[in-house]
């Protein structure tokens, strides 16, 4: 008897550690995608990561590059800063932009240019745009 009663404690470890492997990994592919992923956090202008001031004054955090923290009434997180509006992997994968002026600054690794619109932006490699054209360097 003693073998079976072993043998149902180890299928229960397994079981527990099976559970245990898939919240984890359930949990990391929800705060990757969902809550902190580039892509998704770039359409997002405000997300709360604190649901009340009481809560916010208690946890810390740390916002995404070209996200800032912000406190209101409501709680706490992060939102896009100084305008910047990131260039999605569908972004710069466009086959076709609208040919519409208006005008925007395109941030990349080379610099800033100036673009007709977002579309060309982030179609010539940009990381992110702000609107208007760019200040130029005297």
């Amino acid at each position: 008897m003693p073998r079976s009663n072993e043998k149902n404690i180890n299928l229960v470890l397994i079981f527990i550690l099976v559970l245990f492997v898939v919240v984890s990994l359930s949990t990391l592919f929800y705060y990757s995608t969902s809550k902190y992923g580039n892509e998704t956090m770039s359409k997002i202008k405000r997300a709360y990561i604190g649901n009340s001031p009481e809560e916010c004054s208690k946890i810390k955090f740390i916002c995404l590059e070209g996200m800032r923290r912000f406190d209101d009434d409501r709680g706490c997180g992060c939102s896009s800063d100084m305008g910047r509006n990131y260039c999605t992997n569908k972004d710069k994968n466009l086959s076709v932009c609208v040919q519409i002026y208006d005008p925007v600054c395109g941030y990349a690794d080379q610099g800033k240019t100036t673009y007709s619109n977002s579309c060309f932006a982030c179609t010539s490699n940009s990381l992110y745009w702000v609107n208007g054209e760019c200040e130029r360097n005297n």
